[in-house]
């Protein structure tokens, strides 16, 4: 129930919360996959994982901190994840904390959307309005990614329930146009379409979606070079976009330079500046606001295979594994589908909330699922 404060903040300690869930609250008993999917999945997230984290020695950045953090935010985002679902007892409280968390932070948002940011400006009353934006404009990125399984978890509950998630919906809706963040507004928009899609079509619309979002990974530089936005187009884009897409393009010529990567978090060590419509802006400032760049740009063809490898095994499994459960399948599409917007246009593949952000969706959705879809050996 501390996620409505921590993400009208900013979000920055939702990887500390997660990890202290994480690791006091699952009964380890329960951790061990159910099924083939299950394994293959973990077997590939923990490859992904390391070799993300082992190529931190041969990176251009000296801090190899970076490394331990994406471990440890994985192995407590893991543990988070699977003791949300391991059992009925947790899968009812997660559900309801969950939900009730979702509902409240969409109203905090609102607020502070349509208030002039009055919790940001009351804890940091010096601060610029465009840099305190960015801590609700993170809040948003979450909501964008959490809205979906709530919805799943209240849908089929009683009337309030379903007076709660739409109202919910809605007030996600006015959230996803604040901030200056219109990363969250297509995050919202692909969201909504793969709940809906993925309801009526939940083993299709998962393998499209988490297909989609591997063929991009392995795609994105190439597309960026050899299929560049038409003059035309370009000059019709807001400021923010086509500063995204000067980035995305030098990102992606270091690529072509550099296919084997360049290490973990090694974007941070580029310092080259370019200037755009009157901007003066770094070619990659920390990071190319692209994770499949990112991912290419750090970890090679190696780091992309395996992430795509990731991507579609997760698919091939939850589309399985939630093929009979409706609601589950369109939580997990709908969070699927905007996690994989937003971090293609807007954040750093490796920030700890962001990563915990997904593992919330992921226990979230865990928690969804019917009691019927568990071979459960007891329950708390």
């Amino acid at each position: 129930m501390i996620l409505p404060a921590a993400t009208a903040g900013g979000a920055m300690a939702l990887a500390a919360l997660q990890g202290l869930a994480g690791v006091l609250g699952t009964p380890f008993r329960h951790l061990v996959p159910r099924g083939a999917g299950g394994w293959f999945f973990l077997i590939a997230l923990i490859l992904f994982t390391a070799f993300a984290a082992v190529s931190s020695y041969w990176s251009l950045n000296p801090d190899h901190g970076q490394a331990l953090r994406l471990a440890g935010g994985v192995l407590c985002g893991l543990l988070f994840a699977a003791g949300s679902g391991a059992t009925e007892g947790n899968r009812r409280l997660v559900r309801a904390l969950g939900a009730a968390a979702v509902c409240v932070t969409a109203l905090l948002l609102v607020g502070e959307a349509y208030g002039d940011m009055p919790l940001n400006r009351l804890a940091q009353p010096h601060t610029e309005t465009g840099l305190l934006m960015r801590n609700p404009g993170r809040g948003a990125s979450v909501l964008m990614a959490l809205i979906w399984p709530a919805m799943a978890a209240l849908a089929g509950g009683t009337q309030a329930q379903r007076m709660g998630w739409r109202a919910a919906l809605i007030a996600t809706a006015l959230v996803a146009f604040q901030f200056d963040q219109s990363g969250n507004t297509v995050g919202f928009a692909a969201g909504l379409g793969a709940y809906v899609v993925g309801y009526f079509a939940p083993r299709f619309t998962m393998l499209a979606t988490t297909l989609g979002l591997a063929v991009w990974l392995l795609a994105a530089p190439w597309v960026m070079l050899h299929a560049p936005i038409p003059p035309a187009l370009m000059a019709k884009l807001p400021d923010s976009w086509a500063v995204r897409t000067e980035i995305w393009h030098f990102a992606s010529t270091q690529i072509a330079t550099h296919p084997l990567g360049l290490g973990l978090d090694a974007a941070r060590t580029f310092t080259q500046t370019t200037e755009l419509r009157g901007l003066h802006f770094s070619l990659i400032p920390l990071h190319p606001h692209s994770a499949s760049l990112q991912i290419w740009l750090e970890l090679g063809v190696a780091g992309a295979v395996l992430g795509a490898i990731a991507l579609l095994i997760g698919g091939w499994s939850l589309s399985r594994t939630l093929a009979h459960d409706r609601l589950a399948a369109a939580g997990a599409c709908g969070a699927i589908a905007a996690i994989g917007v937003i971090a293609n246009v807007s954040y750093g593949a490796w920030q700890e909330w962001w990563v915990a952000t997904a593992f919330a969706a992921a226990a979230m959705v865990a928690a969804t699922r019917h009691p019927s879809d568990q071979d459960e050996a007891s329950t708390d």
